[in-house]
């Protein structure tokens, strides 16, 4: 992939609030990834591979997750384990990265 084919900060930020409005029903909110310094960060991160071989990282706290997982399977916070709110975040990941 040529520098003219790769994402502008911009364009990521619009991809992730487009992926944020499809699978949460909601705005996400983006934030520099030092904003997100504290002990209860979970990051998932997808490899591709193909056309162009990259990475996709994303970083949320704990309460993001579990409230994402909340949206997407319809239950209440305290019915979500971290496993749920793991994996819907892996899924997000996946979806941006796709």
């Amino acid at each position: 992939m040529s520098n003219s084919e790769l994402l502008r900060g911009t364009e990521i930020v619009l991809v992730v609030s487009e992926v944020g409005s499809v699978l949460l029903g909601d705005e996400v909110p983006c934030v520099s990834a030092g904003e997100l310094n504290d002990a209860d960060v979970w990051t998932s991160t997808i490899s591709i591979r193909g056309r162009w071989n990259g990475a996709v990282q994303v970083s949320c706290r704990r309460e993001f997750a579990v409230s994402a997982a909340c949206s997407a399977l319809n239950v209440e916070a305290s019915n979500v384990t971290d496993e749920d709110a793991k994996s819907m975040l892996r899924e997000i990941a996946n979806v941006i990265g796709g």
